[in-house]
């Protein structure tokens, strides 16, 4: 999932997720509608959401 941001130096130390990873990969409103459809009636949990 691109983030529409630069992912800072020490998150990418520590995820080894780095910008060139996700520069072409798809934006969240572009999988939005499967991803819904993926988790049906299940319950999403996420710990620090607005990054991940």
């Amino acid at each position: 999932m691109n983030p529409q941001w630069s992912i800072p130096a020490r998150i990418a130390q520590i995820t080894n997720i780095t910008n060139e990873m996700v520069r072409y990969a798809p934006i969240f409103s572009e999988v939005a509608d499967s991803f819904m459809q993926f988790m049906g009636d299940g319950i999403f949990v996420a710990h620090n959401v607005d990054f991940d």
